[in-house]
């Protein structure tokens, strides 16, 4: 027995029972054929329009994701970047602040003891040798030509400390020679090789914080 769904192919019939002709029940067939191809395709349709939907769902999903990642990487980067700026800046205010302490420390010291603390420490490393000669500025000769028997004390190794003027050294700065070496003590020199010391050791720090 077959069934066809008359109303959805377009036929009308009055109430009751009916006989149809050859060719009418021909053509009901053949369009409801073409009605369950029709459906079936539909069916296919929505099949494979379902899919495709949730594959472009997916991909829009992981496209969002991996967007929203290089975006907070992005930030992470900038913001990483700010800090180490910051830090590096804060490490150079404190570098700073450190060195103007130990210049306001060494104004604070007589000249003429900061002469002799030089002496005394280039004379430590010449103590060794029997004659050296000190070149010092013009200022300081007199006090340290005054201090020289007392140093010859000190340092009994060395026979003969002979101290010369040297215009081209500024006044917390001497070189003491000897037939063997030369040393050069600059006070100044001094106080930026901290500051050097100190910024090495700052980056070294904020270095190993980032690794």
């Amino acid at each position: 027995m077959v069934t066809y769904r008359l109303r959805e192919l377009g036929f009308s019939l009055a109430a009751g029972s009916h006989i149809l002709s050859p060719d009418a029940a021909e053509e009901l067939h053949e369009a409801a054929s073409l009605l369950e191809v029709a459906e079936q395709q539909a069916a296919r349709i929505m099949e494979e329009a379902e899919v495709a939907f949730d594959i472009q769902k997916a991909r829009g999903h992981a496209e969002g994701r991996r967007e929203a990642e290089e975006q907070a990487a992005a930030r992470l980067i900038d913001e990483t970047h700010l800090l180490a700026g910051r830090l590096q800046a804060l490490e150079t205010e404190v570098v700073n602040i450190v060195i103007d302490c130990v210049r306001q420390i060494l104004h604070e010291y007589d000249d003429r003891d900061l002469a002799q603390s030089l002496v005394h420490n280039a004379l430590q490393r010449m103590r060794s040798e029997k004659t050296v000669q000190l070149r010092v500025p013009p200022s300081r000769v007199k006090d340290i030509r005054a201090s020289t028997d007392q140093l010859l004390r000190e340092f009994a190794e060395i026979e003969l400390i002979d101290v010369v003027a040297d215009d081209r050294l500024e006044l917390h700065r001497l070189v003491v020679e000897s037939p063997t070496g030369r040393i050069d003590l600059d006070l100044e020199q001094g106080v930026e090789r901290l500051r050097s010391i100190f910024q090495n050791a700052a980056s070294g720090i904020r270095d190993a914080a980032n690794a």
